[in-house]
């Protein structure tokens, strides 16, 4: 299941159009224009809930907007989290490239949602690499399993939980010949793939009834007047670095 991106297929592939749509909230790191849009999926408070997860980068000065190295993604106060309430995949990478589907690497249970990626090279023409997300609980976080289908091509990514903090590293992925060691430097200059979307939708999770009924996401206590606050941070491989938040609708009822 997890390949190694090959040539061929950025030279000859039929790709989709690129990603151009706006969402959410917005803000410039340089050039980059950095979208983010992040919800609860309930708007009551005290509610097991899911969340929907939305991020987006573009650069028209540029074939490809900046890398983002890092996001993490910070609840509003108040949240409540338990990765206990649902089974955990524990999956390696060995694991899911062993597997003809990332369902099968993990076990019933743990799947909490999907959505979808893509990513961009710097060959002019040529549109973005779509991926399917598949999305899992772990211990302490959750797996975002992207196949890439069309770069023959997948990523696995493994958000950890710091408190209501959803930290998050981004693989880095040279084409071929280019290596990471070599800052993926060829000849005709730097040639990687960088994340230009991503989103997923968690769906609520929980397990067990009464007294022993644990939730994975509970919304918080309170609603404050201008709503549910969820805050991103993006670190880029320039060594920049963005904040945005985003507000969210609650309900007092």
């Amino acid at each position: 299941m997890i390949r190694t991106l090959v040539i061929g297929a950025l030279a000859g592939a039929a790709l989709t159009a690129g990603v151009t749509t706006a969402i959410g909230a917005s803000e410039n790191s340089g050039t980059t224009v950095q979208e983010y849009e992040q919800r609860y999926t309930l708007v009551k408070r005290k509610k097991s809930t899911g969340t929907a997860i939305a991020i987006s980068s573009r650069d028209q000065q540029n074939p490809q907007p900046k890398r983002i190295k890092n996001f993490d993604l910070t609840f509003p106060a108040g949240t409540e989290i338990d990765s206990k309430a649902a089974a955990q995949c524990k999956a390696t990478d060995t694991d899911f490239a062993s597997e003809d589907h990332p369902n099968d690497a993990c076990p019933r249970g743990s799947r909490l949602g999907g959505g979808r990626a893509a990513v961009r090279s710097r060959f002019p023409g040529q549109g973005d690499f779509l991926g399917t997300v598949y999305a899992y609980n772990a211990n302490k976080g959750m797996i975002f399993f992207v196949d890439f289908s069309t770069a023959d091509t997948s990523w696995v990514l493994r958000p950890k939980w710091r408190g209501v903090r959803l930290v998050t590293t981004v693989p880095r992925t040279c084409i071929p010949p280019a290596i990471p060691q070599n800052d993926c430097q060829t000849s005709f200059g730097k040639q990687e793939m960088v994340l230009v979307q991503l989103s997923v939708d968690i769906g609520a999770k929980s397990r067990g009834r009464g007294d022993n009924r644990r939730i994975l996401l509970r919304t918080p206590k309170t609603c404050p007047s201008g709503g549910w606050t969820f805050k991103s941070d993006f670190r880029y491989a320039d060594g920049t670095s963005l904040n945005i938040p985003e507000k969210s609708r609650c309900s007092r009822d």
